[in-house]
């Protein structure tokens, strides 16, 4: 089954920056909210977008051995810097229910070696982890709605970021 590709581009408002912004103006700061003309469709295909499709259309995106290009890791690799046995996590607030999917087609797209605890993936002795760690001992609950601008947008921020 192909999977669809898409790629957003632009930037949104910093929550710290809007907060602050809130504090030295009197009239309310409402967060910047990804319009749906920030994301480009690319292609419909079993394997990512190539850097010279993204470039075509005026985005850019990187594969990932652009990303280690970028930062100059193959000399790394090369005095035997390669990462093994170190823990790498990735903070996601509200879970997601397809991480382990998302990492197989990640890896099957890029030709990267799988993970133990990948989604179709047998494991075997010696193999790299990937496993979900839930703090509280259950999935986390879903995120809150959206606001739909009462005029304390700023307010109802500061109160989940305490809540938290």
């Amino acid at each position: 089954m192909p999977s669809v590709f898409f790629l957003r581009r632009g930037a949104t408002t910093c929550m710290i920056v809007t907060a602050a912004l809130a504090l030295t103006t009197a009239s309310p700061v409402l967060a910047q909210q990804p319009a749906v003309a920030e994301w480009q469709f690319l292609e419909s295909s079993t394997t990512p977008p190539t850097e010279s499709a993204c470039y075509a259309v005026g985005i850019r995106c990187f594969t990932p051995q652009a990303m280690q290009n970028a930062y100059n890791i193959p000399p790394l690799y090369t005095q035997g810097f390669t990462g093994k046995g170190k823990t790498i996590a990735v903070i996601d607030s509200f879970g997601s229910s397809t991480i382990a999917n998302d990492l197989n087609v990640f890896s099957t797209a890029f030709g990267l070696p799988h993970l133990c605890g990948e989604a179709g993936v047998t494991c075997s002795p010696g193999m790299p982890t990937f496993r979900i760690l839930q703090v509280q001992g259950s999935p986390p609950p879903n995120p809150p709605p959206p606001n739909q601008g009462t005029g304390r947008e700023n307010h109802n921020l500061w109160a989940i970021e305490v809540s938290l």
